[in-house]
Formats: C-alpha cells, sequence, structure tokens
C-alpha cells in the first residue's frame, strides 16, 4: 500500500497546517525586508481599485447566477424544470425532481455554497431548496416560508434587477423568475458579501445601502470617531450600493515601518489560516459533513441514500464504503424477513382452506356411489359436471382475493350438488345487484357459512330455505347476510363464536372457526362479524372492507 494512504486524516491535517504556518513565516520575513512605506495616493488607489475588483467580482457572480436560472428554466438546455410544472406522469415528475435538484446541488457547489437555490411550483406543492453553507433546518424553513409569502402577495413579474429581501433579521439580494405555473430562483446574503470583504480586518466599515431610499441595509466594523475615507461602488444588476470607509489614519505616510509590518504580519497570519482552513475543510470536513447528512437522512427513512465513492483509498473513503455496505445489507435484511412473513400468511391460508371443508368430497363420492346403483346415470352426469366445476374452483390458482361473481359461480356449483343429495328440501335465493359482481372478497367465505347452514340443518326442518345478500355499506364497507329458517345455533356454541373461542366439537364448526381466522389474517381488526340466532330464524352479518381491484 502506497505511503500516502496509510496516513491517518489527523496526520494529513497537521501536516498541512504545518506547511502553510511555515510559508506563511517565510512570507512574512520576506515581506517584513523589503515592505516599505506606500505614499497616500497610491493606497488610495489601491484601495479603491480593492473595492472595484470585490464588487466585480459579485457583478459576475449576479450576472452568471441570472443566465444560470434563465437556462434552467427554459427548454433549451435541461427540460428537467418545464417536466416538473407541466408533466402529466407521476414518474417523469419525481425523475425531473431528483434531476433538478442535482443540477442546483452541483451549482451551489460551484458558487462554494454561498447561496440559496430554490424551486417552487404552487400547483403541485413542490418546493426545494440548495442551501447555502452553515444553514439549519429551522433556517431553511424560515427561508421557505418568506419565499411563498414573498410570490403569493409582493411579487411582480418581471423584476428587472436583483432584489433587497429580509427573513428572520438576515438581509439578502434575491432573484425571482417565474415560468410555466412555477418559480425559480437564488438569494445571496448580504452577510456573506460582506464578511467576504471585511474578513478580520478592524480598521473598515462597510455597509450596503439602497441606492433608491438610502437605507441601510447592513452595516459591519466600526467607524471611527476621526477623518475617514469613504468609496462607493454600486452594484450592477441591483439597487445596492457598497460603501466602504478606511480610517485617514491608515492612509498616513508617516506611520512607523514597525506598524506596517505589523499589519501584513497579521493579514498574512490571517490569509494562512483561511487558507489552511479551506483546504482542510474541502478534504476533510466537507465529506465527514457529507457523511453526517446522509446518515441523518438514512434514519429518517430514506434508505435509498448512498455515498459517492471516492478514488483515493483513505479512512474517509473507507467510512463511505462501509456505510455504503451497511445499508445494502440492511436493505436485504428487510427484503428478506419481508419474504418470509408473505410466505408464512399465504401458506397459512392455504392450510386454512384445505381444512374448510375437509368430509365434503368423500360425501359425494358416497352420493355418486348410492346413484351408480339405482342406475341414474343422467344425475350422475348432472353431479360429476357441477362437482368437476366446484372443485376446480376450489383447487385452482387464486389470487388473496377473487371477483364475488367467481364465488357466486362456486356456491351455485355447491347448491346443485346439494340439491342431487336433497332434491326439494333446500331453496336458496341470492340477492346481488349486477354492478356488484366484480367487487373483491377473500374466496369461500359465503360458501362455508351457507354450507354451514346446509350441514346442521337440511335434515331437521321441513324446507331449508336460505337467503344470501350481498351489498354496499356506504363508500368503503362490503355487507354480506346470509340468513336461514333453520334451528339456529346453540347457545354454548354462539357465545363461543361471539367470544372468538375454538368452537370445534369432535370436527363440528371448524369451517366456521376457519373463516374466522382467515377473515382475521388478511383483514386485520377492520371487519365485523355478527351472528344472531333464534329457533327458526339466524343472521350471520359479515362487514368487511372494499378491496380495489388490482
Amino acid at each position: 500500500m502506497k505511503k500516502t494512504e496509510d496516513k491517518s486524516v489527523i496526520y494529513k491535517s497537521l501536516w498541512i497546517m504545518g506547511t502553510v504556518m511555515i510559508l506563511a513565516v517565510l512570507i512574512i520575513e520576506l515581506v517584513s525586508i523589503f515592505l516599505i512605506q506606500r505614499d497616500r495616493r497610491k493606497t488610495e488607489r489601491l484601495f479603491s481599485n480593492t473595492i472595484e475588483s470585490y464588487g466585480q467580482f459579485w457583478e459576475d457572480k449576479f450576472a452568471s447566477t441570472s443566465k444560470a436560472l434563465l437556462m434552467m428554466s427554459g427548454t433549451d438546455s435541461t427540460p428537467y424544470y418545464q417536466q416538473l410544472c407541466i408533466s402529466k406522469d407521476p414518474l417523469t415528475v419525481e425523475t425531473a425532481k431528483v434531476q433538478q435538484q442535482k443540477i442546483m446541488i452541483e451549482m451551489g457547489e460551484r458558487y462554494g455554497r454561498e447561496m440559496m437555490l430554490f424551486v417552487y411550483v404552487p400547483e403541485r406543492n413542490i418546493y426545494f431548496v440548495s442551501t447555502e453553507e452553515g444553514t439549519t433546518y429551522a433556517y431553511q424553513r424560515a427561508f421557505k416560508e418568506k419565499i411563498i409569502s414573498y410570490i403569493a402577495n409582493q411579487y411582480k413579474e418581471p423584476e428587472k434587477n436583483w432584489i433587497f429581501m429580509e427573513f428572520d433579521g438576515h438581509q439578502y439580494l434575491a432573484r425571482i423568475y417565474s415560468a410555466e405555473n412555477g418559480y425559480i430562483g437564488a438569494a445571496f446574503s448580504l452577510e456573506r458579501i460582506v464578511s467576504g470583504f471585511v474578513g478580520e480586518r478592524k480598521d473598515l466599515c462597510v455597509e450596503v445601502r439602497d441606492n433608491e431610499t438610502g437605507e441601510v441595509k447592513i452595516h459591519q466594523g466600526t467607524r471611527k470617531s476621526g477623518i475617514s475615507t469613504t468609496c462607493v461602488y454600486p452594484l450592477k444588476y441591483t439597487n445596492a450600493q457598497i460603501y466602504v470607509s478606511m480610517d485617514e489614519g491608515m492612509l498616513d505616510p508617516g506611520g512607523t515601518f514597525g506598524t506596517l509590518l505589523l499589519m501584513g504580519v497579521m493579514m498574512l497570519a490571517i490569509a494562512s489560516i483561511l487558507m489552511a482552513i479551506g483546504l482542510q475543510g474541502k478534504t476533510v470536513f466537507a465529506p465527514l459533513e457529507q457523511l453526517r447528512r446522509a446518515m441523518e437522512q438514512y434514519s429518517t427513512g430514506d434508505l435509498d441514500v448512498r455515498l459517492p465513492e471516492r478514488e483515493n483509498v483513505s479512512q474517509i473513503g473507507q467510512l463511505y464504503q462501509t456505510f455504503n455496505h451497511m445499508a445494502d445489507q440492511i436493505q436485504i435484511l428487510r427484503i428478506d424477513v419481508y419474504e418470509k412473513e408473505l410466505e408464512r400468511q399465504r401458506a397459512r391460508s392455504r392450510f386454512l382452506q384445505v381444512q374448510i371443508q375437509p368430509h365434503f368430497y368423500t360425501n359425494i363420492l358416497n352420493l355418486i356411489h348410492g346413484m351408480a346403483q339405482i342406475q341414474d346415470f343422467e344425475e350422475i352426469q348432472k353431479l360429476c359436471r357441477v362437482s368437476a366445476a366446484y372443485f376446480r374452483y376450489l383447487m385452482g390458482q387464486k389470487g388473496t382475493f377473487v371477483p364475488l361473481k367467481e364465488e357466486l359461480r362456486c356456491l351455485i356449483s355447491y347448491v346443485e350438488i346439494q340439491h342431487c343429495r336433497y332434491k326439494d328440501m333446500l331453496e336458496i335465493q341470492v340477492n346481488v345487484e349486477p354492478e356488484m359482481e366484480d367487487e373483491m372478497i377473500l374466496p369461500l367465505v359465503i360458501q362455508t357459512f351457507v354450507g354451514n347452514s346446509v350441514k346442521h340443518n337440511i335434515m331437521l326442518v321441513p324446507h331449508l330455505e336460505i337467503e344470501l345478500t350481498v351489498k354496499r355499506e356506504g363508500e368503503h364497507d362490503l355487507l354480506i347476510l346470509i340468513e336461514d329458517n333453520g334451528l339456529g345455533f346453540k347457545k354454548e356454541i354462539l357465545d363461543k363464536i361471539n367470544r372468538n373461542e375454538s368452537i370445534e366439537e369432535e370436527g363440528e364448526h371448524i369451517g366456521i372457526q376457519n373463516v374466522k381466522e382467515r377473515i382475521r389474517e388478511f383483514y386485520g381488526e377492520a371487519y365485523e362479524l355478527k351472528i344472531t340466532s333464534q329457533p327458526g330464524y339466524s343472521e350471520i352479518r359479515i362487514l368487511l372492507p372494499r378491496i380495489e381491484k388490482q
């Protein structure tokens, strides 16, 4: 492994800081030898040129940012902003949101994260921002509320210049463009503009004023009580002017050489420290901050967040790889747990379905055998046909839920099988409106309760009448009513059913028990099953949530 790869982050930081400080000392010593006093005019000219250069620097930023905003909101470069505003495809909108935010983040990084970039589409409730460095979530939220309020109440299209905007005690120069049905814009903090010029200097007083009203928007530094020299620079593309005042004593060539030397030492030392901090921020603290944001985003539920791969094999690169590996492993574990739980539910469902009518199959075979003995071949053919349709439905591949019309076909087949056995002792009436036939329902729920009524009443009443009604209950529920004129449930059996206790008695009533378990398995607690019974009349009321057809 290369030697540089073995160095820790702290060692690299100290090495860079030491190197910079040594260079700073050497430069200070050289400057202390060759530094001479400068005359007033040259110093004033230098002072003025410095302010002008700094002002042009920000004018270039304003111009390039305006151009970038116009390009992002147009169709000549990237279509993402347009897609955010007018696309009707949800996937296209989400993709455009990700790509547009990525472009804004990259643009913010190019500008050293000195500004706030934002996109706001009111009709679609879309808002995201590429923030300046050091801002908190609360700060970003306040900025969002200010932007939305300004657009709703004060924005007048078009705005010719960058305008002053204040929120939460902070001053900004902002530019907002309206395109399609959305807004895109940027804002530069006046504090950053001023502090970037003042730095640690105590001899400067910097103000930013409104060119139209003369109001002081921001003030930094302390103006001396004596005579001072002031330079004014109006910023193009804005309504702002920069006022920079310097104490007259700093321009006085009569100062001692030691004073000038000390000032030079301080400025060079500050510059060296700023350079060292900037370099460390880029190579160490910015990657660590990116890692922190990724971990925070992951902890809020965004499990798809990943960090970019780094070319250099350093401790930070290893941290990035470890984070990505950890996220991938957690994702795999979540998928495994979900699949195992799904398979468990499916297995339980299949097991309960098989248990619903364990003796019905042998009863049909015995019935066919009896018909064959009396050579009733026509009835045998009918029984075989309806039994085949009935068994085909039971054993066929079905989803978790099936259309109601398929359940009714199964029920009709079951009733025809019972007619072959009991002839005119059984009558079933089905009340289902045609538009209800496509409602989705859990398989074998209706047939099980109808079968239970036939099983426990057919030989005990002269003529068993069963009425099935299926209808909508409100907008979100499906009501199933099964009524019969049988003997009714025994009191102890009915009490056990209502208490969700086991009602198996030598195999009896196992169908109802399994259906209740299946309903609870797939609907949770969002269902209602109520049985009322007395001699001569029983009613089973099942209220299930409606299932949207996929």
